[in-house]
């Protein structure tokens, strides 16, 4: 009934403000809950989050809903973590919490879910998570560490995946000033990824000497991310309503320090 029930903006903020994040926590947190009623929770949180606010953010935050999807994202009962994941991917658009995601396994878990499914449906929102996290530093570090440049500079190159290249590209500028990261990038082709994206969208074959071509036609414009996903290693001087402020636990920069 949740699930059913957030099927609009409005009414996912109706239920957020009406409390119901902590019961459907408690609901996931249940031992030896039925794995029928396990999987029917992660959806309703998958579907409750979509579009995710600050405040059901931030519920799902001070509750500890984070570390408990992050665990149910790699339940055995595929319906348990696909919604799992999902709801995780969802807060990813909320800027502040996504530290958070990447400190309870959330980047990880992207990841892995990518390598194994590259061209699911859930992929596209997946990936869209991903490139998110690279806004933050501590995240930009575990993308690397986990051998996330090699996977987004192989999408990069994937026309299956062609709508999130203007994601992948702006996670990949996230990396400017990290001059490891750089070179890595170099040595494994990015350079030549960088060009091919040039030469498509000019309409000129690759590798031909001369020549235009009709370019493919343009794929959709990624839809704009809301003013909640910016970087929260620069917090916004306005916070967003029941928004949490930065401190010395949840900076992005101290916590990579």
């Amino acid at each position: 009934a949740l699930r059913i029930l957030s099927d609009t903006p409005s009414h996912r903020r109706a239920l957020t403000a009406q409390g119901l994040v902590p019961p459907l926590l408690a609901l996931l947190s249940r031992e030896g809950q039925d794995p029928a009623v396990l999987g029917a929770g992660c959806r309703a949180a998958a579907e409750l989050t979509r579009r995710c606010g600050a405040p059901c953010a931030q519920q799902l935050s001070r509750h500890g809903g984070i570390p408990q999807l992050a665990a149910l994202a790699g339940h055995s009962l595929r319906p348990v973590r696909e919604g799992a994941l999902a709801a995780l991917a969802n807060l990813c658009g909320q800027g502040f919490v996504r530290p958070s995601v990447g400190g309870a396994g959330g980047v990880a878990l992207l990841l892995a879910a990518l390598r194994r499914e590259p061209s699911s449906p859930q992929a596209r929102a997946h990936l869209r998570a991903l490139c998110l996290c690279c806004r933050e530093a501590v995240n930009r570090a575990r993308v690397r560490a986990g051998g996330g440049l090699d996977l987004l500079l192989a999408l990069l190159q994937l026309p299956a995946h062609r709508e999130s290249h203007p994601h992948i590209l702006l996670a990949l500028l996230a990396y400017f000033y990290d001059q490891a990261a750089l070179d890595y990038l170099q040595a494994r082709g990015l350079v030549p990824a960088l060009l091919g994206q040039l030469l498509r969208l000019a309409g000129l074959p690759r590798g031909a000497a001369g020549g235009a071509v009709p370019p493919p036609p343009p794929p959709p414009p990624p839809p704009r991310d809301s003013r909640e996903a910016a970087s929260f290693d620069y917090p916004p001087e306005r916070p967003v309503p029941g928004e949490e402020q930065p401190n010395e636990s949840s900076a992005s920069f101290l916590g990579l320090r």
